[in-house]
């Protein structure tokens, strides 16, 4: 069981720098595409996310500065976005 719970901390970890660099890109790229992709990536992440433990979600938190409310914005902004291309 203890084996388990180090591979979803470990895939946690590893996959909060992919929704960092996400949140990154998200400042420059503007095309449907992407936040399509973004938009999936941020709900599996987020529901995964959730069901951490708060350590874990502190752990997160300390690696990549991600947390729960930063991916949920992000979520709730790119629902407002027009897709229109960046000036």
């Amino acid at each position: 069981m203890m084996m388990k719970a180090e591979v979803n901390s470990d895939e946690l970890l590893a996959d909060s720098l992919q929704i960092d660099n996400y949140l990154k890109q998200k400042k420059k790229y503007c095309s449907a595409i992407f936040l399509q992709d973004m938009k999936k990536e941020f709900s599996s992440y987020l529901r995964r996310y959730n069901q951490a433990s708060p350590s874990l979600q502190f752990r997160v938190f300390l690696f990549t500065a991600v947390y729960g409310q930063k991916i949920k914005r992000a979520l709730d902004e790119s629902e407002e976005v027009n897709y229109v291309e960046c000036a």
